[in-house]
């Protein structure tokens, strides 16, 4: 197993992943309980707009500086690196700014404006993401890890002391998650101070010139990632979007599994472009988990959202069990898409996530009609899928698509691993 792979790496990215999602589901359980349905819709509807100008303005430098790191291992990085997030976000934060109130026409003004200021979260998360891909390219995942972990937390503590203080509305929501993060790129820039102070032989022209293919195949990513929540704000309104990021929320809590082996096989397959076996392998054992521990928490949701999250959010129910089968069809083809995008093979993935679009605007539009709420969830599933059966074939392996389906041996060597943690745990 190659040192990428390795249970240490695997282990941590896991932790991480687990820590950050349980943060994220309980912010998401304060600002639902604290603002209610409408104002939870509203707080949805304000984020959407900036995190979607900031994946598309970002013209594949994460993904560049990344595979940059991965090659060179250079800790010269660091400058051009946060030049390339100063002149990215700089873009995205204009673009962003002047782009909002046409596309909210009609909406409140105070919520325009408020987006509006929100826009300058895109040039703080393009130069904290900078310095970030370093790390994820080098595969130096205990910083990586820490630096990523860090948003919660400090977001988490704003939302209480301004529960405390009665001050907790949607403005100072948004205000608390911006200087959150504003907060994370300094304690970023203060942990690489050392790398500032090394000669770079990488230059800005290099990173946007290996982020160039990048930011082609990228385009479609953030519109793939934020259309189920667009599509139904304009299908539904956004007291609906409210219930739906709930359910999406609820439903996400397995991400974590395939989030944190994506993660790893990015950095694997830059690092290691001919090895195919372990990724496979990892999808196969992703699949088993995702039943394992999908299926009790489709039979859990029906107690836990009304109970968390408050009675006003059960329209956030039936959605959130359906949108357990889209977490798993996603991130699957989040790891397969990873290992491709490593070996330096950003476009396999561009026609997976066009059809996936595709089949989401048209089935949202036609099933929202009649089942509201759930048809656009039905859709997002179909949609989640048909990503995953492409990624399958673009991944063309020689051992044919029987290689990706779990056997018995899969299964016994998961409990294996289960066993030997459960009997290591009685023995300390």
């Amino acid at each position: 197993m190659s040192t990428v792979f390795s249970k240490r790496n695997i282990s941590g990215t896991f932790f991480t992943n687990m820590v950050i999602q349980v943060l994220t589901v309980f912010q998401g359980i304060l600002v639902s309980r604290f603002l209610g349905p409408v104002g939870k819709g509203a707080f949805e509807s304000i984020i959407l707009w900036p995190n979607l100008f900031a994946s598309l303005s970002n013209f594949g430098t994460k993904s560049g500086i990344s595979i940059y790191a991965a090659k060179s291992k250079s800790k010269g990085l660091i400058k051009p690196a946060i030049l390339s997030g100063l002149i990215t976000g700089t873009l995205g934060v204009l673009v962003c700014y002047l782009l909002v109130p046409i596309i909210l026409e009609g909406t409140d003004i105070e919520l325009v404006k408020l987006t509006q200021f929100f826009s300058l979260f895109i040039l703080v998360n393009h130069m904290a993401s900078a310095i970030l891909s370093i790390e994820h390219g080098q595969g130096n995942f205990k910083k990586y890890n820490f630096f990523r972990l860090i948003l919660n937390p400090i977001y988490l503590l704003s939302l209480i002391s301004l529960k405390l203080l009665g001050k907790l509305t949607i403005e100072t929501c948004i205000y608390a998650l911006f200087f959150s993060s504003a907060i994370v790129l300094i304690l970023r820039l203060i942990g690489n101070l050392n790398s500032f102070k090394l000669k770079s032989h990488v230059t800005i022209k290099n990173i946007f010139k290996v982020s160039f293919s990048f930011g082609l195949a990228d385009f479609l990513m953030p519109i793939y990632q934020y259309f189920d929540k667009a599509l139904l704000l304009f299908l539904l309104g956004s007291t609906q979007l409210g219930f739906y990021s709930v359910a999406l929320t609820a439903a996400g809590v397995l991400s974590v599994i395939s989030g944190s082996i994506a993660t790893i096989a990015f950095t694997h397959s830059a690092q290691n472009k001919h090895s195919k076996k372990e990724v496979i392998k990892s999808v196969r054992l992703t699949f088993l988990a995702y039943v394992l521990l999908g299926v009790p928490l489709a039979f859990l949701l029906p107690y836990f959202i009304p109970f968390v999250y408050g009675s006003a959010f059960e329209p956030s129910v039936l959605p959130s069990i359906i949108l357990i089968f889209s977490s798993c069809f996603q991130g699957l083809g989040l790891i397969i898409e990873q290992s491709i995008r490593g070996a330096g093979n950003p476009y396999k993935g561009l026609i997976s996530r066009l059809v996936s679009i595709i089949f989401m605007g048209v089935l949202g539009v036609l099933l929202s009609d009649s089942l509201g709420l759930i048809g656009v969830a039905l859709a997002f599933v179909v949609a989640q899928f048909m990503f995953l059966i492409l990624m399958i074939k673009n991944f063309k392996y020689e051992g044919g698509v029987s290689h990706f389906i779990p056997g018995v041996a899969d299964v016994k060597y998961l409990f294996n691993k289960l066993n030997l943690k459960q009997n290591k745990w009685k023995s300390q």
